[in-house]
């Protein structure tokens, strides 16, 4: 259980560290702007991916420890 919510944590993690580029690209695409999610999340970026490399080493440590 512990293997599966560390590895669901990271993938969150990774996806929510991401936003800030995959995001605005979706928006843009759809015509529908950026609407500011960019400026938004850029002073979080550096903390959901510290948050992204901790849960995929605590899945790491799971899986093969």
């Amino acid at each position: 259980m512990k293997q599966q919510t560390a590895l669901v944590g990271a993938a969150i993690a990774a996806i929510t560290a991401s936003a800030y580029c995959i995001l605005p690209a979706i928006l843009g695409a759809a015509s529908a702007g950026t609407l500011g999610f960019s400026a938004t999340l850029a002073p979080y970026r550096p903390y959901f991916m510290g948050l992204t490399v901790m849960l995929l080493g605590a899945a790491f440590y799971f899986i093969y420890g």
